[in-house]
């Protein structure tokens, strides 16, 4: 399943009946609740992972169904994560995963925020946010997070 049927439904409500029939092609039959201390639940899969987080991070968008939480981003591990690894060929924004970090600081300019020890940077294009983690030596992608750039 390619990530873009899901980046279609980014700031859905859990409870959207297009979010809850895609849960259920993958046989979720519900998202998980969002425990107290947390401000999101995960839905796993073998290619990708799902964050479902609380709708008050999201004011612009938390309408319509029950609330409790919204799709808010999309994680693709490339380099076979230990819960899985993403096949599509399709990826956000046109990245590719031979992309380093060079390139991508290049691409798309001064991230707005990173981690040099983590191996990770972050920006927000086309409305979307954007944080590519790369491997160890920073020339290729190891994952790929998108999804909603934080309201709050």
């Amino acid at each position: 399943m390619s990530y873009k049927e899901w980046a279609d439904l980014l700031g859905r409500d859990s409870e959207d009946k297009d979010v809850k029939a895609l849960l259920a092609k993958r046989g979720v039959k519900r998202v998980p609740p969002i425990k107290k201390d947390r401000l999101d639940a995960s839905v796993e899969f073998d290619d990708m992972m799902l964050k479902f987080a609380t709708a008050e991070l999201f004011p612009s968008r938390s309408e319509g169904g029950d609330g409790s939480s919204l799709l808010s981003s999309i994680v693709l591990p490339l380099q076979g994560k230990n819960w899985g690894e993403y096949k599509g060929k399709d990826l956000p924004l046109e990245l590719n995963r031979t992309d380093s970090q060079k390139k991508l600081r290049k691409r798309f300019g001064k991230p707005q925020d990173s981690d040099s020890d983590l191996h990770w940077d972050e920006w927000v294009v086309d409305g979307f946010r954007l944080r590519v983690k790369y491997t160890g030596d920073n020339q290729e992608i190891a994952v790929i997070t998108f999804g909603l750039p934080d309201e709050v």
